[in-house]
């Protein structure tokens, strides 16, 4: 299923003062901001808005005046968007370590992995038109004796896996050269590792075996890096609590609740009251789908582990959309069908297409995108059915399979498939 970002839409609560709890000062400019999204993309504002310091309480958060303001900038931007707004793949051999160094500073996680693989991507495809960058640019500054100690150590070990994988070229650059036979080129460890490999090399060009020579490899253990807490039922920074089932409560967010777009209930409920500190959901409602449909909208990843998942997502996607979850329900119905078809052949697949599509289907899978799904798919392949599955074959005999309306329009396709086989004769 998709993740969180894709079924939301945060992108427009971008510097929005609607539910925001905290203003990012830095240098001159200010940004309106939400904790929550902050702490939830960054391990960095986790720990300042959850410790025990001042500024957990503060409704300002000050940055200081060190960093580029377009990149601070980018960088909240980013936290809010559905894609990524920073792009990688679109940047310079440059700007992926500007970006690089921000994403170590304040320690998002997501966006520091892309950089390396983006930066490996984008030597790897055209080395010779980013060779010039790669030596002026970046190397001395990734890997060099004045550069900064990173916390990831992602963008060193590519850097210097392409400083091994260009040895021959690289040596023949007389800038190259120049940085590093003058100790600018890279710090101790590195300069270690370069050598060996380089020495190591030169034996294998002239038909030696170093077999005692291995590769140096720098010390580049990542230092400990922390996950962001994901702040479903999370007391830390709630602003609002849903009541459901008997009882039963979820502390949650606004700015979470808000995001999936209008007609969802939650968005339109809150901007309707935005003051509120409590929503109270339908008791009749299944508790378990109302805390899974709940979680989804903190981490699409998160899934419990259901008996019968066709049924589970079943319902969770008519939870959905009966609360107007429109990516969510997507994102269901995607799950379903894959689920769904895992294998056509097996006899309790015709007992889950009467489920749907027979006569005694429930009533709330009838007429609904569900049914349909279901019978699209047998539709593409139906002599299958009729050939390898039997109790499909028994099951459509004794009308127990389809309703009235399905059993109609399979039987049209048949009558077509006959038609197009005695055409073909």
């Amino acid at each position: 299923m998709g993740s969180t970002e894709e079924t939301s839409d945060l992108a427009r609560f971008y510097n929005n003062e609607q539910f925001s709890d905290v203003v990012v000062k830095f240098g001159e400019s200010r940004l309106y901001a939400h904790k929550v999204i902050l702490a939830k993309r960054s391990a960095y504002f986790a720990r300042a808005f959850l410790g025990q310091f001042a500024v957990a309480s503060s409704s300002t958060i000050d940055l200081g005046d060190e960093d580029d303001p377009q990149m601070i900038r980018e960088m909240i931007q980013s936290m809010y968007a559905c894609d990524d707004t920073l792009r990688p793949d679109e940047r310079s051999l440059a700007m992926l370590v500007d970006t690089f160094i921000i994403a170590d500073k304040y320690d998002l996680l997501q966006l520091r992995r892309k950089i390396p693989d983006a930066f490996e991507t984008k030597l790897s495809d055209d080395y010779s038109r980013n060779a010039d960058e790669f030596v002026r640019l970046i190397i001395a500054r990734v890997c060099g004796p004045t550069a900064i100690r990173f916390a990831d150590k992602g963008l060193q070990r590519s850097v210097m896996n392409h400083c091994k994988m260009h040895l021959t070229d690289l040596l023949q650059d007389r800038r190259f050269v120049e940085q590093y036979t003058g100790g600018t080129l890279f710090d101790s460890e590195f300069a270690l590792a370069f050598n060996l490999h380089m020495g190591k090399s030169a034996l294998e060009k002239n038909g030696l075996v170093p077999t005692l020579l291995k590769d140096y490899e720098p010390k580049m253990k990542p230092s400990p890096t922390s996950t962001p807490p994901g702040f479903f039922n999370d007391q830390s920074l709630s602003d609002v609590i849903i009541y459901y089932g008997h009882g039963q409560s979820i502390f949650a967010h606004k700015i979470i609740l808000a995001a999936p777009p209008s007609p969802s209930y939650f968005h339109r409920i809150l901007e309707e009251s935005p003051s509120i500190d409590c929503i109270a959901l339908s008791s009749q409602d299944e508790p378990r789908l109302i805390e899974t449909l709940i979680h989804d909208l903190y981490d699409m990843n998160y899934h419990p582990d259901p008996e019968d998942w066709t049924t589970y997502l079943a319902d969770m996607y008519l939870m959905a959309e009966k609360y107007g979850l429109g990516k969510i329900v997507n994102s269901y119905l995607d799950a379903f069908d894959e689920v769904f078809y895992e294998d056509m052949t097996m006899s309790k697949y015709a007992l889950q297409v009467a489920k749907f599509c027979g006569p005694s289907a429930l009533a709330c899978y009838a007429d609904t995108e569900l049914s349909e799904k279901v019978f699209s798919a047998i539709l593409m392949d139906p002599s299958l059915l009729l050939d390898e599955n039997q109790m499909f074959c028994d099951m459509l005999e004794a009308g127990t399979l389809f309703n009235h309306k399905f059993a109609g329009r399979f039987t049209t396709k048949i009558v077509e498939m006959l038609r197009d086989v005695e055409g073909a004769l």
